[in-house]
């Protein structure tokens, strides 16, 4: 996947569970409990690591295969990597929109 437009850029993507993410989120964020997916630049690339525990509540809250669960983390995941945010309403919109254009092309 192409972040940001640029030229290809490595991600490396990792599954763990809700007990390491939430490690994870507490210490980079400082945030009690588990989330879906966290972002991590490293270089020109960047780590991506979804909780597989939270990814199969979700695909089944939403009544969709796993897969498409864990691509779209992935998706959304990769979208932070290329400088995107999420935590204002319109930037949650913009995220919403490059995540629907992005599994259109992938899916």
């Amino acid at each position: 996947m192409k972040a940001g437009g640029k030229g290809g850029v490595k991600s490396d993507i990792f599954l763990t569970t809700d007990a390491e993410i939430s490690r994870l989120h507490k210490t980079f964020l400082e945030i009690d409990g588990p989330t879906d997916v966290m972002s991590f630049q490293c270089g020109e690339g960047g780590e991506v690591v979804i909780s597989l525990d939270t990814a199969v509540r979700q695909a089944r809250q939403r009544r969709i295969p796993l897969r498409w669960e864990l691509t779209l983390l992935a998706v959304h995941g990769i979208l932070h990597l290329s400088g995107m945010r999420d935590h204002k309403p319109s930037d949650w919109k913009k995220m919403r929109v490059a995540e629907f254009e992005t599994m259109v092309r992938i899916l």
